[in-house]
């Protein structure tokens, strides 16, 4: 087995943002959250981020421009957020030219009968949660849709969390052995 060392990922100029914005979302850990988010801007430098508020019925939250890693607007926008409703995780259509979705929620899913959507060939999900998420079902959605569940507890765990969600991660790039295809 070949394994390629972890490195720092390009990360796309337009992603877009699932926030949940349920009833149950008020218990996350949203300092933690914007800390997160705070970092992910900072390294993305200058872009688009498209935020969709999930409840019951999703929502559309607006566009917003990052430069030089300055997302003061998002930050108030989500700040503002009224927690209320149930949880449908799956209202929201992938948009072309959207490199990456970030969703920030606690897994529950309790509204709405649709299936999760695909997204294209090159974008990818990446499920951020703080420790009372279902990591078990945010770990899926992720992984299916070419990211990754990216989960910490507290503050201290802030740095890894960081690197699990800016690096691209050791992963395998060739087999080698007898009988292993």
């Amino acid at each position: 087995r070949v394994t390629a060392p972890s490195k720092p990922r390009v990360l796309p100029n337009h992603v877009g943002l699932l926030w949940d914005a349920s009833a149950s979302g008020r218990r996350r850990d949203h300092a933690g959250e914007l800390e997160l988010l705070d970092r992910y801007f900072r390294a993305m430098g200058d872009g688009q981020v498209e935020l969709r508020l999930l409840r019951d019925r999703g929502m559309d939250g607006g566009s917003f421009q990052v430069r030089g890693g300055d997302w003061s607007a998002l930050r108030k926008a989500l700040a503002a957020v009224v927690y209320d409703g149930a949880t449908d995780l799956t209202d929201w259509t992938p948009a072309q030219g959207i490199g990456e979705y970030l969703l920030l929620s606690d897994g529950l899913q309790n509204y709405g009968t649709r299936a999760m959507p695909a997204l294209g060939p090159d974008q990818r999900l990446y499920a951020l949660a703080g420790t009372t998420a279902d990591a078990t079902r945010l770990a899926a959605l992720a992984e299916s849709r070419g990211g990754r569940l990216v989960a910490w507890q507290g503050r201290v765990g802030l740095d890894a969390a960081t690197h699990a969600l800016l690096a691209d991660g050791a992963h395998v790039v060739a087999l080698e052995g007898e009988g292993v295809d």
